[in-house]
């Protein structure tokens, strides 16, 4: 049995914000000071379902003002999509979008919501609101493909 090498390519399921910040890098000339990992970077092999993270690692030979420049157009093109949020610890640096539904989700969590009935609603209400924007999202994905 042979073992089949996978090439890298592009994914159907990547999010916009990821490909807003993925071609802004490559846009600035960034592209080369980080690697792709987590689901994102599985997606270019195997392209199986959504995710909206992001995971990436600094190259060896990144800068400090590289990095510095990385998460500033990062964070400008994630500004459009909702709040960003940075957050740094050691080495790793946390770039975090809050859209209208994860904000929803934070101030009024469905566990915190006593009446049944309210909390069925609200539930169904947000898995139809996700659904079709995701549904939104992916059709807008298929015609740029097409």
């Amino acid at each position: 049995m042979t073992k089949e090498k996978r090439r890298p390519r592009r994914p159907i399921h990547l999010p916009d914000h990821a490909e807003e910040c993925l071609q802004a890098l490559v846009s600035e000339g960034l592209a080369e000071t980080i690697s792709l990992g987590g689901a994102l970077g599985l997606l270019h092999y195997l392209d199986y379902r959504p995710t909206h993270d992001v995971d990436a690692w600094w190259s060896d030979t990144t800068t400090a003002e590289d990095r510095q420049r990385v998460v500033k157009v990062i964070e400008t093109a994630l500004a459009p999509f909702g709040s960003v949020e940075t957050r740094r610890w050691g080495d790793v640096v946390s770039v975090e979008l809050e859209t209208h539904l994860s904000r929803i989700a934070r101030h009024r969590p469905l566990d915190q919501i006593t009446d049944s009935q309210q909390r069925a609603e609200a539930e169904q209400t947000r898995q139809w609101f996700k659904e079709a924007l995701l549904r939104i999202l992916w059709s807008d994905e298929e015609e740029r493909l097409d």
